[in-house]
């Protein structure tokens, strides 16, 4: 790394700590931390998960919770009657996997944090990263290398955990956050992204600044739906040997299609008229129409409803239909109301519509838009 970039890298992290952005546990490994109190944090996590599961019966949560079980048993093998000893006072081996137990207890609640407002849709979609990087977490070989690299979390740059990324994204820069992840005596750490298979990507991430403790990537452009793995590779100065490679670091994103939905409507009036001198009510002809796509980048959409002029109107009814894009269709209706009392109503896949009878207006909205869990 030429000198230009060490500084603008040096005066990155001095700014991040600075400003108090840098969580202690992210910054350097606690000394008070025990391989019991990490145990405490996966136990609580998979609490979590179950419940949160158990809105999502076709998520892969269960396989994620189980993938917190492994990590708890592999723990308690390894420490043993010790629970209480520190970090500093066990093994390497040992201290790994209670990093890689508290990472994964941290990505876990992160998760659970971020896709609080998302759809079920969305929510399936960020778990499965969530459930890859836990399998990877658990499957994670031992080592007795000291100060090995931990991944905790992949956020924005500020600072808002991500699991997924819209695939029409052209420019997105991501912090990778850890323990360990880059060593100032020795060049950068080498970082590779792969589809889930293993198999290399054509065009790569690009360090754009790096600290101990946290790596921002600026992704590539242009990246298929799918699932992606980053590993970070860094070197560690030893005393006689110079810098040498660390067993590798993994997270991972999925990468999704753009999200659009159709919103098509039918709106049905009834009008009080006048018939044998009796005032009947009548319905007029219904009106059909199409809402402005929603998107992630458009998730309000308007439509006046040129319904029949009608001078007594009694009430409206509103039928709609969201046509997702990957091809799932969802309807609502007919719901019938008062002429003079707007109707607001939801469509199953995180779409509420709205209809305003006073300026003959319909309004559609986006959940999935607030879905904090992706980019």
């Amino acid at each position: 790394m030429n000198q230009r970039f060490r500084v603008r890298a040096l005066a990155w992290a001095l700014a991040l700590t600075c400003a108090g952005g840098i969580a202690p546990a992210a910054a350097q490994t606690d000394p008070r931390l025990t391989g019991g109190t990490v145990l405490t944090q996966l136990e609580a996590a998979q609490r979590d998960l179950a419940a949160r599961a158990a809105t999502l019966p076709d998520s892969s949560l269960s396989a994620a919770a189980g993938h917190l079980g492994t990590l708890v048993e592999g723990i308690r093998k390894a420490i043993g009657g010790e629970s209480g000893k520190r970090l500093d006072k066990i093994d390497d081996e040992s201290e790994g996997k209670v990093l890689r137990g508290q990472a994964a207890a941290l990505l876990t609640q992160a998760w659970l944090s971020a896709s609080t407002g998302c759809t079920d849709s969305d929510a399936t979609t960020t778990a499965a990263a969530l459930t890859t990087a836990l399998a990877r977490l658990a499957a994670a070989k031992a080592s007795s290398n000291s100060a090995q690299a931990v991944i905790q979390s992949v956020e924005t740059t500020d600072r808002r955990a991500v699991f997924a990324v819209n695939s029409d994204v052209k420019d997105a820069t991501v912090v990778v956050n850890g323990l360990n992840l880059h060593d100032s005596k020795c060049d950068d750490p080498a970082v590779t992204a792969t589809d889930e298979a293993g198999a290399p990507l054509a065009a790569q991430p690009v360090i754009t600044a790096v600290a101990p403790s946290r790596l921002e990537l600026r992704l590539p452009p242009g990246l298929a739906a799918g699932p992606y793995v980053l590993h970070v590779v860094p070197k560690r100065k030893s005393r006689f040997l110079g810098c040498e490679k660390q067993p590798e670091a993994s997270a991972v994103l999925n990468v999704v299609p753009p999200l659009s939905v159709a919103v098509s409507y039918m709106v049905q009036p009834v009008c009080l008229v006048t018939k044998n001198r009796k005032s009947v009510e009548q319905e007029q002809p219904a009106v059909s129409g199409s809402l402005p796509p929603l998107a992630r980048g458009a998730t309000v959409v308007t439509a006046q409803v040129p319904v029949p002029a009608c001078e007594f109107p009694v009430s409206y009814a509103i039928s709609a239909q969201a046509t997702f894009g990957d091809g799932h269709v969802a309807r609502v209706g007919p719901i019938s109301q008062s002429a003079s009392a707007g109707i607001t109503t939801g469509i199953p896949g995180g779409v509420s519509l709205s209809w305003d009878p006073n300026i003959r207006q319909l309004l559609a909205t986006l959940a999935a838009g607030n879905c904090k869990a992706f980019y």
